[in-house]
């Protein structure tokens, strides 16, 4: 009985913690606003809800934030930059929204230990601290897949020749960002291109 009572409310714990599956990529978005200048083109789209939640299990804008999409095109055989304050507009992280799709293993480990030691205490080290690990490195691999898909305030991105690029630009759920200034420098002929969201 104490088996099935221990196997019945871990499983009734560990079902409601569905979390984002790995981010393989930032996906192309239709309807985007896109622009040309000096063979580098510039797009930016807002996520829609539906889109965000296919990509992260659960809508960013139920945390306070929206997801842009931007998608840069360098179509020329000079080397690209975007420095953190050639973009005007108010971004997060990748680590700070990477942590609300992160398991809170602390508390999860004490309840789960707690329940164990009332019903079954051989689970402690068979079932309890193997998935505390598990979703610790859960954790860090969902921060890792956000960060380097996103272009954060304090990042720089660079962009080879004839190379495309698409990164989550993260902001404030309700900021509007359409008509946001864009620069990207050419780092062979130091000119600045600008571009507006």
């Amino acid at each position: 009985m104490t088996r099935t009572a221990f196997l019945s409310i871990f499983l009734l714990a560990i079902i409601p913690g569905c979390r984002p599956h790995a981010i393989k990529h930032v996906p192309m978005i239709a309807h985007a606003h896109e622009e040309s200048h000096s063979g580098v083109i510039c797009a930016c789209a807002e996520l829609s809800s539906q889109e965000a939640t296919a990509i992260f299990t659960t809508d960013p804008r139920s945390y306070g934030n929206a997801v842009l999409v931007l998608d840069i095109t360098n179509t020329t055989a000079h080397p690209l930059a975007i420095y953190p304050s050639y973009c005007d507009l108010p971004r997060s992280s990748g680590k700070r929204l990477s942590r609300e799709y992160h398991y809170d293993t602390y508390q999860w480990a004490m309840a789960g230990g707690i329940v164990a030691a009332l019903f079954y205490w051989p689970a402690i080290p068979f079932v309890v601290v193997p998935a505390s690990l598990g979703m610790r490195s859960y954790n860090k691999k969902i921060t890792k897949d956000i960060r380097s898909r996103t272009f954060g305030p304090h990042d720089t991105i660079r962009i080879a020749p004839y190379e495309r690029i698409r990164r989550f630009v993260i902001i404030p759920r309700d900021y509007p960002w359409r008509g946001a200034r864009l620069s990207i420098l050419d780092e062979k002929t130091n000119q600045l291109l600008t571009f507006t969201l």
